[in-house]
């Protein structure tokens, strides 16, 4: 009789639970559509999963970097320019060119240009596995310092492709992963006036602009070039210092955006980051559960800050 009773009873409760499966289901559903595209944003644009290809300086300084792993018979001709603008640059070099190039490397420090990081050989390093990565990372590092005397902090790969394995593996040595927004492409062929013209027309405050030591005109354009961008107002220096090296956030464009200036506030589960513009306008960052709210293009969202809001931690 009991398990007759209990037979029964278990029927309802296969409909009931059925029926509870359905509606939590159907609202996950429209809770989930519901969310505003901004919030998902936080997800599929994490602040550190791409490399710096330029910053959000606003105080008309660029970067010239030089991607070097073949030959160094350019090197001389261009550092005797960069010397002639006092201008000190970055070179992005293999390991292997460092101890094979040995007397250049060494021009290049001596005058004071900035030697970073390419890994320890020309090799696709989205193709290795994360020990041979961190190797080859590491190997890098360790002739360029054993030449230079100081550890490289910047990385670029030679072909500048990134992927997650690679990124990861550079935030773990804590070394910053570069890119550029303006390309030369001096070394696909073309004539000194429409590399000249490719780079001046894209480059902006806070630009990292990327040539090739190798590249057949690169001596001859580099001049120009720098002419051209100093004639527009632009001053250079190097990535190290173009760069924001904390409290930082990236786009989905690699522009690097600093945080430094803003002030903390609370409301409730979100926190609201005061940020001032250039003009005398105010506005705040919104932070969800500790990520950066974006929109869809990736920039940090950003609301106005009303005379009635107080900051409830941190001060100006």
């Amino acid at each position: 009789m009991k398990r007759g009773v209990y037979r029964v009873i278990n029927r309802r409760q296969a409909i009931i639970l059925m029926a509870l499966v359905f509606a939590v289901a159907f609202i996950a559903v429209a809770l989930i559509s519901s969310i505003p595209a901004v919030f998902t944003s936080v997800i599929k644009n994490p602040d550190m999963n791409k490399p710096i290809c330029c910053t959000d300086r606003s105080d008309n300084v660029l970067s010239l970097t030089f991607d070097t792993s073949r030959g160094d018979e350019q090197i001389e001709p261009i550092l005797r320019t960069l010397k002639q603008h006092s201008i000190k640059s970055t070179f992005f070099v293999t390991g292997e060119w460092a101890e094979r190039c040995f007397s250049s490397i060494k021009k290049l420090a001596d005058s004071g240009q900035e030697i970073m990081n390419a890994s320890d050989k020309s090799v696709g390093m989205t193709s290795l596995f994360e020990n041979d990565v961190i190797y080859h990372i590491n190997a890098g590092s360790d002739k360029i310092q054993a030449i230079t005397g100081k550890r490289p902090i910047l990385f670029r790969p030679p072909d500048g492709e990134y992927d997650d394995n690679l990124l990861e593996s550079l935030a773990l040595l804590e070394i910053y992963p570069i890119g550029w927004d303006v390309d030369s492409l001096d070394i696909k062929g073309f004539d000194t006036d429409a590399i000249v013209k490719r780079v001046v027309s894209q480059a902006a405050s806070g630009s990292i602009i990327r040539l090739n030591a190798d590249g057949e005109n690169t001596p001859d354009v580099l001049p120009d070039i720098i002419k051209q961008l100093k004639q527009k107002g632009y001053t250079f220096i190097p990535v190290s210092e173009i760069i924001h090296k904390d409290n930082y956030t990236i786009n989905r464009f690699g522009r690097q955006i600093t945080l430094d200036r803003h002030k903390i506030y609370n409301a409730g589960t979100v926190k609201t980051v005061p940020y001032a513009l250039k003009t005398n306008n105010t506005c705040i960052f919104l932070v969800f559960y500790g990520k950066l709210l974006r929109n869809r293009s990736g920039e940090p969202v950003c609301a106005p800050v009303f005379n009635n809001l107080r900051p409830l931690e941190g001060k100006s």
